[in-house]
């Protein structure tokens, strides 16, 4: 049962908009991620008693999902305890020729077809080699393979209707590859993700595992189990965070040193 001070603690944060810095001061005396969820959790089963709440609810709504992991990862109060694998996602820690690698991976062992994302803007479609991408600055890449795709195939009736209207309309499976951030000595995660609009596939799934075997045969170390290949762990080494975004407040921390 929360006791008087720190309920009125709680209502002073409320009433001051500063609930983020509760929760830090409550975390430097020794409360621990259990312990902060509890308090919320108690005090959130208070404010029904009252009228006109519904914003102080939403507030404290919104620290618990950051307590409990229940939200976006650079969201979190807390690092994850283990990545879990998905069978449509490979998150990764990439940089420099690690990245390279893994794109002319996909051109030579791979079904898939390589496109900027923003190609149906500038009319730029398909990407044919490694040397047509700058890695000087993020790398959006879209993936699209015939091998898993029934409705749309490489035209171009495809090309208008890709360059009229968002990727997102695109029902048939397809991925994303999303390089990670390299600056202000933070190194955020690389990710291939899948965009469908409709459930996919075991052939969907089954496309992207070579992808996922040639970033584990090549990885130096794992962080939460999250493979760190040799130029992102090489950045570790110089100092750089592996962190969900640059205001996530934890980073990953390395699962080993090297193999």
């Amino acid at each position: 049962m929360i006791d008087e001070v720190l309920k009125n603690r709680v209502e002073t944060a409320l009433s001051s908009n500063s609930l983020m810095i509760l929760f830090e001061e409550l975390e430097a005396e020794g409360l621990g991620q259990k312990e902060l969820e509890n308090l919320f959790t108690e005090f959130l089963k208070l404010i029904p008693q009252e009228t006109n709440r519904e914003a102080d609810e939403e507030k404290i709504y919104e620290l618990l999902e950051g307590i409990t992991g229940y939200c976006h990862s650079d969201r979190c109060l807390f690092p994850p305890g283990k990545y879990e694998v998905h069978p449509g996602i490979i998150r990764f820690f990439a940089a420099n020729d690690d990245q390279k690698s893994i794109v002319r991976f996909i051109f030579e062992n791979t079904s898939f077809r390589v496109f900027h994302t923003d190609s149906f803007e500038n009319g730029e479609l398909e990407i044919k080699s490694v040397e047509e991408i700058d890695f000087s600055t993020p790398v959006r890449l879209y993936l699209w393979s015939e091998v898993i795709s029934s409705e749309y195939s490489i035209q171009e009736q495809w090309f208008e209707h890709i360059q009229k209207n968002c990727w997102s309309f695109i029902s048939d499976p397809t991925f994303f590859l999303n390089f990670g951030e390299i600056e202000s000595k933070v190194l955020t995660p690389s990710e291939v993700s899948y965009a469908f609009r409709h459930f996919p596939t075991q052939a969907a799934f089954d496309s992207i595992e070579p992808i996922r075997s040639h970033i584990d045969k090549f990885q130096v170390v794992t962080a939460i189990g999250i493979p760190v290949l040799q130029d992102a762990y090489s950045l570790t080494r110089q100092g750089f965070s592996l962190k969900e975004s640059a205001e996530t407040r934890w980073e990953y921390k390395l699962d080993s040193d090297l193999k």
